[in-house]
Order: structure tokens, then sequence, then C-alpha cells
């Protein structure tokens, strides 16, 4: 769960940076990871978070080196598996990602963000059956995300399993706040013949 705690640490992070500045700001990111890896090239979270401004910035490539990086120089880093499997994902290079989702469950067998992610590229593949038991999973540890139950629902309802996507669909009601999204649930809903 630790490293769990630093992918999502380091995420955030990634994630203020782009709401404070944008692409400039990233730069600025890359440029101080950059620098803590000049004067400590082992450190392996300046690899990863370098990666992921990378990934924010576009430079799938680049990141993906970065994560190569991290991963050598700790392979049990799941958050670097599951990271560089998103830029696979991003890539279209779906097997590559669900090779680095398997390796950061085989380390952490709690990694909520490899079960969720793992279910998207599933049902990119078309494995309807399989992205749901991978957002089960995502709901074993994470009872409460509205999305996965978003997405799980689509797929019961792409399987014409109707009982299962209102019974989804319903549990996203319950635990999202987000008007958009509660009205788009509340309109599949309607199409499904089934009451909020």
């Amino acid at each position: 769960m630790v490293t769990l705690k630093k992918w999502w640490q380091a995420l955030v992070g990634v994630k203020r940076r782009l709401l404070r500045g944008g692409k400039s700001d990233l730069d600025l990111a890359i440029d101080e990871y950059s620098q803590a890896i000049a004067s400590a090239p082992e450190d392996t979270t300046a690899y990863y978070q370098r990666g992921l401004a990378y990934t924010g910035r576009g430079d799938l490539d680049l990141a993906i080196a970065d994560f190569d990086q991290a991963i050598a120089l700790e392979s049990d880093a799941a958050d670097a598996y599951v990271s560089r499997g998103n830029v696979y994902a991003d890539k279209g290079e779906l097997d590559r990602a669900l090779a680095d989702y398997d390796q950061a469950v085989a380390i952490e067998p709690d990694n909520i963000a490899a079960y969720y992610n793992r279910g998207n590229v599933y049902a990119e593949k078309g494995d309807l059956d399989r992205a749901i038991v991978e957002w089960t999973m995502t709901l074993v540890f994470c009872p409460d995300d509205a999305i996965t139950y978003y997405n799980r629902g689509r797929a019961h309802a792409l399987k014409d399993d109707l009982g299962r996507a209102a019974a989804d669909f319903r549990k996203v009601l319950e635990s999202s706040q987000d008007p958009d999204l509660r009205q788009h649930v509340q309109e599949l809903l309607q199409v499904l013949g089934q009451s909020a």
C-alpha cells in the first residue's frame, strides 16, 4: 500500500502543476527532476515523477524511458509499472499495458489503479467479461468509486444484463455528487426502463 500512496502523491503533484500553470509548469518540473537525477542518478522517485511529467506533456516515449529506469532501479515499484502501463495503453499497445498491470498486481495485490486500468484495457479490447471482473476487484478495495460502478454498469448494459447495469447505475447515484454524471446515469436508467 505504501507504493500506491507514493504513486498517488506523485500523480497529485503533477496534477497540481498542470492546474497551476499548464505545459510550461511541466517543463519546469521536468527540468527540476532532470537536475535531481543528475545529482542523484539512483533516485527512483525522480525518474518516476519525471515520467509522470513527460506523460502529462504528451512525450510518451520519454515517459516510458523514465519508467523503465525507475523499474530497473527498483524492481518492485508497482506504481512505475502502472504508470508505464497507462502510457502503453495511451499508445494503443494494450498487451504491453496488461503485462505491466499484471506485474503491478503481482507486486502489490491491492493495487487499485492496476485493477481499474486493467478493466479499461479489457473493455477496449472488447472483453467485457474480463473488464467486469477487474472493475469488481477495484470495488473490493474501493467500494464507493462511482466511475468504476459507471464503467461496470455500461459493460453490463452492453452484455444485455440490464438488471446488473441498473444496480450499478443506482450505486453511481448513491456515491457521486457530480451533477453531470448523475444526470447522465439517470438518463441511462430511463433508457433501460428502470427507475432511479
